[in-house]
């Protein structure tokens, strides 16, 4: 269950992607390929999400690969995926284009997974989720920036 309460203090445009997806130049800095230039994704909406859950690493690990396993065509509407340990399990981050799609993707993989890595068990620990809209993204190896 997700907790958490999104605030939306400016609209964004009515931009749906990747249905528009610009080239633009930000400033003098580039990405990606030497001389190139950003790609500046605008999302008519967009959906991040942290995830605090006392579990152990090693089952982020191995439910890190059984998602990997059923999502081998891809995970449509990810932008960015960050698991990390910390002192009381595990965290992750993630940014999606939508929340739609974020909640498609944990109910048809997610969810299963965790019951196929659990065994049917309830898993370790509760997680604590507070969603979030994300204000800017940048990833320069993948010469995107939103």
């Amino acid at each position: 269950m997700r907790t958490g309460r999104r605030q939306r203090d400016v609209a964004a445009p009515p931009v749906a992607f990747p249905a528009i997806l610009r080239r633009t130049n930000l400033g003098s800095r580039s990405a990606g390929t030497p001389g190139g230039a950003l790609r500046e994704a605008e999302f008519a909406m967009t959906h991040g999400l942290v995830m605090n859950v006392p579990a152990p690493i090693t089952f982020y690990d191995a439910l890190h690969g059984e998602v990997a396993r059923r999502s081998t065509a891809g995970v449509d509407g990810l932008l960015l995926h960050v698991g990390r340990a910390t002192d009381d399990g595990f965290q992750v981050l993630e940014i999606w284009e939508s929340k739609e799609k974020c909640d498609r993707f944990f109910a048809e993989v997610v969810g299963p997974a965790i019951a196929s890595v659990s065994g049917g068990q309830t898993p370790p620990g509760e997680p604590v989720i507070a969603e979030f809209e994300p204000r800017g993204l940048i990833i320069p190896s993948a010469a995107i920036a939103v």
